[in-house]
């Protein structure tokens, strides 16, 4: 991840700090934060990754690695940053990616029939892909410089979600 992600950054910089200044629309993630060992239950926009955090996996790594970069590039304050949160399908269709990580938790739960106790209180966001893409749009044509968390209003919790599988008519126990 590391190519795409950050050497990406590295290109797009160099890029950008040669001749005019030139603003940078970046795709970012949420998991910037939610993928480390802080233990806030809420990000701002106004939060910076300047706190000393431990991240986890190589996407929020490399991205965390990337943004960081990217505001650290001396052409203050041309850059917009969005942090979206879990993409999903979109609000018309309602598919989404078949192989991301809550399409395979939902099947699994599914073909076993069961899920584990204890963590009903877990939380998770989703964010409907058309509703992120809206957002950021609107964003860039007002050109509005800063970070942008796109994601969705409240977590949804996996009470919840295992409440809209049993309407759908799976069985869990």
């Amino acid at each position: 991840m590391r190519r795409v992600n950050f050497d990406s950054m590295l290109a797009i910089a160099s890029l950008a700090s040669q001749g005019r200044p030139k603003s940078i629309r970046y795709a970012s993630t949420l998991s910037v934060f939610a993928a480390t060992d802080r233990e806030e239950s809420c990000y701002f926009e106004t939060d910076r990754l300047d706190q000393p955090a431990n991240v986890f996996g190589g996407y929020g790594q490399t991205k965390w690695a990337a943004e960081k970069l990217l505001w650290s590039i001396d052409q203050d304050p041309l850059a917009t940053v969005f942090r979206f949160g879990l993409l999903t399908g979109d609000t018309g269709r309602c598919v989404g990616p078949r192989h991301d990580q809550l399409a395979m938790t939902t099947r699994g739960l599914a073909i076993l029939g069961q899920y584990p106790a204890g963590t009903e209180s877990l939380c998770f966001d989703v964010t409907p892909v058309d509703q992120a893409a809206r957002g950021a749009v609107r964003l860039m044509l007002e050109d509005h410089i800063g970070a942008f968390h796109l994601c969705g209003p409240t977590s949804v919790s996996l009470d919840r979600w295992i409440e809209a599988m049993r309407r759908s008519g799976i069985d869990l126990d």
